[in-house]
């Protein structure tokens, strides 16, 4: 049953469906009499290794998302911080341009 579980199925009912087999023969392997088919170790080593390596490379997919978006983050907070400068700016040309009109308009 440990192999079942680590291969993804839930059952032995599940195995036996994926496997295509009648459930009571599957249920049966490992009794003295049933030995489950050799084909049935090489099955579950190949299912465990594709459900690990499927695991690994949706880890490595998620780390390399979350570092794009670091890298993102970081290009929207620069210019984040370049339009907030273009704004101070702004807003020092408008006080320049209040303060030069009050001056001209009482010459």
């Amino acid at each position: 049953m440990p192999l079942i579980n680590e291969a993804g199925f839930k059952t032995k009912k599940e195995f036996a469906r994926f496997v295509n087999l009648p459930y009571n023969s599957v249920n049966n392997w490992g009794n003295n009499r049933n030995k489950f088919p050799k084909y049935v170790m090489t099955l579950m080593i190949a299912l465990i290794k594709s459900r690990k390596y499927d695991s690994l490379m949706n880890s490595d997919s998620i780390a390399l998302e979350n570092e794009n978006l670091k890298k993102e983050i970081s290009n929207l907070r620069e210019k984040v911080d370049e339009l907030e400068l273009r704004l101070r700016g702004f807003k020092n040309l408008q006080k320049s341009l209040v303060y030069l009109k009050e001056h001209i308009n009482v010459d």
